[in-house]
């Protein structure tokens, strides 16, 4: 590896880049380690003639660690030289995956410290896992994939910022457990991890292109919906869940075509929900609120002056109380207004349960549209916090 260079990207991987004899041109850019940290942040590799020769040492930035790797000189379990057969029966590192397994991953087989992503680390990936998190629901139908509690691990207040590794877990390290379920997809291919922005210094949640999709009605194909699961009840007292929307132009356009970006909450599957986004409706944009109640979806669109703004933060205030869900909206920091009448919700529908306890509340982000007009959209927070309005 002498003359190679290591990098260390935001997503835990150290990347190593092989170069030709003039130094100028890539022959090799392929991962070195697949888990070197929730956020590392700087590499450094010592050399032949300093001490410990041969290790690489990661700063991870989130938990304030520094993690050394050591050389195995690529040799087996068995003590001799590796070969990365593609072969489930060798586990030639050693470090409990089998071969066959890492080369789908991406990850080393002849590396114990390139190991492939594995929630419930039963040592299957989650690539082949059927169940990441090891609460018997399949991923195909469970909204927190990788939450063993499904969100009655997680209270309120929370506040991810998102800036240096907050929180530093879940899916992209930005706390989210699973993807709104259409009851037939793995989680896994729900959202593009290549066209997702997560984190980093600007701290903010950016989806580079919209895919085609929204959760409307039987119309169950939203992608990057993005969420978590808390537990709240009627003890938890007034609530609300809220979210920062940053330079919501559309890339500098009206939204049309069904284009939409906000957040949600609701049961955590696509058939029941309420959403407060950005929509069209106006000359200068609109609030849309959406309900979906067993399917079956409503929604109301109230002009507003959005296309000027620089933020916009959507909220949705709780009273457990009288068990009504208030859509409220801020521009530009301004005092928040009401978007619309306060909802209430069918008794005993599995919607109100969710927002009114006991099963968890998922709470996450969306955005959608009908027709090819590519935009991109971002998040610059997400909170649960208690009190009101």
């Amino acid at each position: 590896m002498k003359g190679n260079l290591l990098v260390a990207s935001l997503d835990g991987t150290v990347r190593r880049i092989e170069l030709d004899g003039s130094g100028s041109n890539v022959t090799l850019l392929a991962p070195l380690f697949s888990n070197a940290g929730d956020f590392p942040l700087d590499v450094v590799a010592r050399s032949d003639d300093e001490e410990m020769p041969g290790t690489v040492w990661v700063a991870d930035f989130s938990v304030g660690k520094i993690r050394v790797f050591e050389p195995l000189d690529y040799e087996s379990e068995c003590g001799l030289p590796c070969t990365g057969a593609d072969d489930w029966n060798l586990d030639e590192d050693g470090d409990g995956y089998k071969n066959a397994d890492e080369l789908l991953n991406g990850t080393s087989p002849c590396s114990s410290a390139d190991t492939p992503p594995d929630a419930d680390h039963d040592l299957l990936s989650d690539l082949l896992d059927p169940d990441d998190d090891n609460d018997s629901l399949p991923d195909t139908l469970d909204p927190f994939a990788i939450d063993p509690l499904n969100g009655q691990g997680t209270l309120p207040p929370l506040d991810y910022s998102w800036f240096g590794g907050d929180p530093g877990t879940g899916i992209l390290d930005l706390g989210f457990t699973g993807l709104m379920t259409d009851g037939e997809t793995n989680y896994q291919k729900l959202y593009e991890p290549e066209l997702t922005t997560a984190g980093g210094a600007a701290g903010v949640l950016t989806l580079d292109e919209v895919r085609l999709g929204a959760a409307t009605g039987s119309y169950n194909k939203q992608f990057s919906g993005l969420q978590l699961g808390i537990a709240v009840s009627e003890t938890t007292g007034p609530y609300y869940l809220q979210t920062r929307i940053l330079a919501p132009y559309f890339d500098n356009k009206p939204p049309s075509g069904g284009q939409t970006q906000g957040f949600f909450a609701g049961t955590g599957d696509q058939d029941n929900y309420i959403r407060l986004v950005l929509a069209a409706g106006g000359p200068q944009g609109a609030l849309e609120v959406g309900v979906e109640v067993a399917g079956v979806y409503q929604a109301e669109v109230y002009p507003a002056a959005l296309l000027s703004s620089d933020h916009i933060d959507l909220r949705l205030s709780i009273d457990t109380m009288t068990r009504t869900i208030q859509p409220r909206a801020s521009i530009d920091g301004a005092p928040f207004f009401d978007v619309g009448p306060s909802i209430s919700l069918p008794t005993g529908s599995a919607l109100e349960e969710a927002f009114f306890g006991p099963p968890s509340l998922a709470v996450g982000v969306m955005a959608s549209a009908f027709a090819a007009y590519p935009f991109s959209a971002t998040w610059d927070d997400l909170q649960v916090q208690l009190g009101g309005p």
